[in-house]
């Protein structure tokens, strides 16, 4: 987890929001290096900041069991710059998606992949088969 951490593939920008007011976490699969992390860690990762923003939420909302996240959601930036196919693991794929659609206490409001390589079309028509129609719409 402190691996995947450091090499910034998972990241809360603490304070930046979307203009519906959501908190934005970035994704950078092009930090990615198979070599010092896994699957599990980097699903750990999502979780982790997941979390983040979850408690920062909760403490600027005086305690309150209620926080903007999760009524109105995260945004989350993908950015695929510098991703070659070996970033591309289904295993890690189907585990980040399935917890994320499945498991998690906060909303996913809003999915942006940025700087897609000629490749992710293809890649794309094997991850949809995993992601649920809410949350496939809510991807762009």
């Amino acid at each position: 987890l402190a691996i995947a951490l450091r090499l910034g593939v998972i990241q809360v920008p603490l304070g930046a929001r979307d203009l519906e007011g959501r908190q934005l976490l970035v994704a950078r699969m092009g930090h990615l290096d198979y070599t010092h992390v896994g699957p599990i860690d980097i699903c750990k990762a999502f979780w982790y900041m997941f979390h983040i923003v979850y408690e920062k939420e909760f403490e600027e909302n005086n305690a309150s069991s209620e926080t903007p996240a999760q009524f109105k959601g995260v945004s989350l930036i993908q950015n695929l710059a510098n991703v070659d196919r070996s970033k591309f693991r289904r295993e890690t794929a189907q585990l980040v998606i399935g917890t994320v659609q499945d498991n998690l206490p906060i909303r996913m409001s809003g999915i942006r992949i940025l700087n897609q390589p000629w490749f992710f079309t293809a890649i794309w028509s094997i991850l949809s088969i995993f992601i649920g129609a809410k949350l496939k719409s809510r991807m762009t």
